[in-house]
């Protein structure tokens, strides 16, 4: 697991990508909360889809994102939490069952934090899958102008 933030003077640049780019398009989001004048909660989750292989189904981010968006128009959000997750963890990792980024922002502060669950347990195998997964998102943001330095 690794925790890393962004800048203060940063973050405005980067609530623009978030709501206003397409960087985080293809992500799952399992969970996003906005406290602005209410707050508000959003479940990813798809209802309707066949779970005969017991996987949940997830919204993509930008399904979501005009949503998240509207609610914070004209409203400067005092807290933020989204629960993003790569949308084909094996592509990182073969081992990879989910791979997620958590999204934390309050009192200027914006901070993320890495995760990972595993098809099978292994202590190892565990090491390798943080460490494959906190590569490929320091490379995305990266991408995006952002050195991912811990916390």
């Amino acid at each position: 697991m690794q925790q890393f933030s962004i800048k203060p003077e940063y973050i405005k640049k980067f609530m623009q990508y978030l709501f206003g780019e397409d960087s985080f398009a293809e992500f799952e989001v399992s969970l996003v909360e906005i406290r602005s004048f209410a707050t508000f909660t959003i479940d990813g989750e798809k209802p309707e889809v066949d779970k005969t292989d017991g996987k949940k189904a997830y919204c993509k981010w930008h399904e979501l994102r005009p949503f998240a968006r509207q609610i914070i128009k004209g409203n400067k959000p005092q807290k933020m939490k989204f629960i993003f997750a790569h949308s084909n963890p094996t592509a990182v990792h073969a081992s990879a069952g989910s791979l997620t980024l958590r999204m934390d922002y309050e009192n200027e502060n914006l901070i993320f934090t890495t995760g990972i669950s595993q098809k099978i347990f292994d202590i190892k195998l565990n090491k390798e899958v943080f460490a494959e997964w906190d590569s490929w998102v320091a490379k995305f943001f990266g991408k995006l102008g952002y050195v991912v330095q811990e916390v």
